[in-house]
């Protein structure tokens, strides 16, 4: 059995709490990602006639508002230092997400 360790505790809490940092700021970074791309189209199209390309990008500001989000963080996920345990079902759970959300757009 292993003995308590008040350091390898800190050091657990380091370590998560560097993850979901890490995390956190990916999720930032899709989201500006996503503005960035919604505003450079946005000015693209700002002059267009063309109504399909208008509507195209309409339908697409709902359903990118969280999908570049997600995958961000199916990105950063493998590059933190979590431990497998918790690497594994989560990244399970985001491609999950991702299909999901993709198919019931």
């Amino acid at each position: 059995m292993e003995s308590f360790s008040v350091s390898a505790l800190s050091g657990d809490a380091r370590t998560l709490l560097f993850s979901l940092g890490v995390l956190a700021g990916s999720t930032l970074i899709g989201i500006v990602v996503y503005r960035l791309l919604l505003g450079f189209f946005s000015r693209l199209l700002r002059n267009s006639t063309s109504t399909r390309r208008l509507m195209l990008l309409k339908q697409t500001r709902p359903p990118a508002r969280y999908l570049f989000p997600l995958l961000a963080l199916l990105i950063a996920l493998p590059r933190t230092p979590l431990p497998e345990r918790f690497k594994g079902p989560s990244e399970h759970f985001l491609t999950l997400c991702v299909i999901g959300y993709s198919a019931g757009c």
